[in-house]
């Protein structure tokens, strides 16, 4: 996926036209991905990454920065409302390549983490509880983004994307 540039009036996802979603399979889940991110050296803030969309939403990415790239947990409340998205920086990561991972629990209880490794993951940020949306309903899947107008975007390949009944998580990843 070829980072899309977001509108100019860009206040959260909700504005965001280019995600690549799809409904909640079950009432249970988790979904694991594999990216490669290699952004484009002349710009800060593209990003790609696992979203869950719904009427509040939130995303594990990696974002690039002038000086490297960083994982990214971001949660945008009320987003229909036009509320900002709530980032939270979580460190510099040492390689392009990462997996991600949301499970999805009863009541749509969504928690994010993600592996460098790909076997030991680590959890991030507070659970969200995805609720439908005005029409959208809940939905995961992937995006990539960036603010800049600019032919030559950075990119992220998605190795795979899975979908698997959810297992009993061990607190120690």
């Amino acid at each position: 996926m070829f980072t899309e540039q977001q509108p100019e009036n860009y206040k959260n996802f909700w504005d965001t036209s280019n995600l690549l979603l799809q409904k909640f399979p079950a009432e249970q889940f988790t979904v694991t991905t594999k990216m490669k991110f290699t952004p484009n050296d002349k710009l800060v803030n593209e990003r790609a990454g696992l979203i869950v969309m719904s009427d509040s939403y939130a995303h594990l990415s990696l974002v690039s920065k002038k000086d490297g790239l960083y994982l990214a947990y971001t949660k945008g409340e009320k987003a229909e409302k036009g509320t900002p998205d709530k980032e939270e920086l979580l460190g510099k990561v040492k390689s392009k390549e990462i997996y991600f991972r949301v499970d999805v629990d009863k009541g749509a209880v969504c928690q994010f983490s993600y592996s460098e490794d790909g076997s030991q993951f680590k959890l991030v940020g507070t659970p969200l509880t995805a609720k439908p949306g005005k029409w959208i309903g809940a939905k995961v899947g992937l995006f990539a983004v960036r603010k800049d107008k600019i032919n030559d975007a950075g990119y992220a390949d998605f190795d795979w994307f899975r979908i698997n009944p959810l297992q009993a998580r061990n607190l120690n990843n």
